[in-house]
């Protein structure tokens, strides 16, 4: 009885695999197909959703797309189907921290303080490799749309 649990567990992981594999693909063909012909300054595609304030303290993290733009940063998780596009003329700050909206990972996440369209404040934060290197690119693209 016990190999029967131990192949259910097996094939159980296999097709988990394969969902994730797809799912990663079909993002992967969206952010193709939204970026084309346009230039990307820098992107991660593992980078992590951590919280934005306008959620208020309920967040579900994960793992998604982080693109930078000349236009926009822009995200899309893999699953859940989280949007962030905040355009470069709205973003106010470029920086870091270890806690956004009650969420913390003991680690420093990006954080992007920034105006809605209906000009309120909001922030949002990710982990991704190269932190510094994310707020160079982000603040050098923020100041040519100035």
């Amino acid at each position: 009885m016990g190999w029967i649990l131990v192949v259910c567990a097996a094939v159980g992981f296999v097709v988990l695999l394969r969902y994730l594999k797809k799912k990663e693909l079909e993002l992967d063909a969206r952010i193709q197909e939204r970026f084309a012909g346009k230039n990307i300054r820098l992107m991660d595609k593992y980078a992590l959703f951590m919280a934005q304030e306008s959620d208020g303290y309920s967040h579900v993290r994960g793992a998604g797309t982080l693109v930078l733009s000349d236009e926009e940063l822009f995200y899309e998780r893999q699953i859940g189907h989280k949007v962030v596009s905040i355009p470069l003329n709205r973003i106010v700050q470029v920086g870091e921290t270890r806690r956004l909206a009650g969420q913390s990972t003991g680690r420093r996440m990006l954080k992007i303080d920034f105006r809605t369209p209906e000009g309120e404040e909001d922030a949002v934060g990710w982990r991704v490799k190269e932190l510094n290197r994310w707020k160079e690119e982000i603040q050098k693209g923020v100041d040519s749309v100035l």
